[in-house]
């Protein structure tokens, strides 16, 4: 298969809409943009209203997508149809919802960007009135107190080595329940939430650099890197994209 032509800057189709931030989700609303090569640490869910989008896998695997859901971790590319308009989700793993989301994967591929419209198909549940008791898990306490210790953070949530500490636990102890309740070690989900908090004090008016202070980025450089590498957008698209900055291109 011969590579597509990612569109450059001048010719790529860009975000527009409404985002609503909370804990555990991202979440878009409006008209869906090109994003190169990137992979964020959340389950993404998206649907598409109007349009037409490709999903790109990292070994060049293309599909069609009308619905899908992307994995957390796994490189993907977006290219939508100029007006595509649809909703796109950022959900934490540690929640039952993207948990019933990474089930729909049992027998696939999760990088394979065929799989990930397979796994977003409407299908009618085993059994309609009620859940396995299998399907739910509990939460280790260690992890529930990190959660709600590090979600609640001042400056953003911090080092595994200090959580643990107030957790009462190893770091190592800690890294290992995290990564088994949440789906990701705690590095990768540190970052998403970072990220998040830092996009929320933009939205009540902070510039990027106060932004990147306030969640724990070194400077807003850091900031911009992992926005790029979780969603495929810089933080100046995001907001762009959302409203919170005016458009360059618009005269």
């Amino acid at each position: 298969m011969t590579a597509p032509h990612l569109p450059d800057d001048a010719t790529r189709s860009r975000w527009r809409g409404g985002v609503v931030v909370g804990p555990g989700l991202m979440a878009f609303t409006g008209r869906i943009g090109d994003a190169p090569a990137h992979a964020h640490a959340g389950v993404q869910v998206l649907f598409v209203a109007r349009g037409r989008i490709v999903l790109r896998d990292a070994e060049g695997g293309e599909a069609v997508a009308e619905m899908a859901i992307i994995p957390p971790g796994v490189g993907h590319e977006v290219r939508a149809d100029p007006d595509t308009i649809g909703f796109v989700a950022y959900l934490d793993p540690d929640g039952l919802t993207a948990r019933a989301a990474l089930r729909r994967f049992a027998g696939l591929s999760t990088g394979r960007a065929e799989s990930w419209v397979a796994a977003a198909q409407p299908r009618p549940p085993a059994n309609p009135l009620d859940l396995p008791a299998g399907n739910v898990r509990s939460t280790h306490p260690a992890v529930a107190d990190a959660l709600r210790i590090a979600t609640g953070y001042e400056g953003g949530p911090p080092t595994l080595v200090e959580l643990a500490a107030r957790v009462g636990i190893s770091p190592s102890r800690l890294s290992h329940v995290f990564a088994t309740e949440v789906g990701l070690p705690y590095a990768a989900w540190r970052r998403w939430t970072r990220l998040q908090l830092g996009l929320g004090v933009v939205g009540s008016g902070g510039s990027l650099t106060e932004a990147a202070h306030a969640v724990g980025f070194a400077d807003s450089a850091h900031l911009t890197r992992t926005c790029r590498e979780l969603m495929g957008l810089t933080p100046t698209e995001v907001l762009i994209a959302i409203g919170w900055r005016p458009d360059p291109q618009v005269s």
